[in-house]
């Protein structure tokens, strides 16, 4: 279960917001949602976001492109792409780790197991760019 991280859901399609948005209640995030790149960008203007769920099919500007735009404002921002199309989880696998693809409808189970694992990688990738305290690389041996 999520120890309260914020998970913006992003998709043109009401129901699918709705569904997404209470899983993520259902499962301990804080669910905020977003219809549109315009409204996930506001969000994160006053929110600092733990990870974002974008559908890869949106009118207008593709999911792809709304996530390049969310990690331009928020640099190192996990991202997990979903589509219900096939072949729009099949062609962007090709150029990402699968844990980062979602397929529609999807399922709370399926849902948490992608948050979490993208949680963890974030979580040690922040613990390995924490500043030491006493200004020593912890992977280097002692001379």
């Amino acid at each position: 279960m999520g120890a309260r991280e914020y998970i913006l859901a992003v998709d043109d399609d009401a129901s699918v917001r709705e569904t997404s948005r209470n899983m993520l209640d259902d499962l301990g995030y804080q669910a905020i949602a977003a219809d549109n790149l315009d409204a996930a960008l506001s969000t994160l203007s006053h929110q600092a976001i733990d990870v974002a769920i974008i559908d890869l099919a949106m009118p207008d500007v593709s999911g792809l492109n709304v996530g390049l735009e969310l990690q331009r404002q928020q640099p190192g921002l996990p991202i997990v792409y979903c589509s219900g199309y096939p072949d729009l989880i099949e062609k962007p696998s090709k150029h990402m780790n699968d844990s980062l693809l979602l397929s529609k409808p999807f399922f709370s189970q399926e849902l948490s197991a992608k948050l979490e694992a993208m949680l963890r990688t974030s979580r040690l990738l922040d613990s390995d760019a924490a500043p030491n305290p006493r200004g020593l690389n912890q992977y280097r041996s002692a001379p």
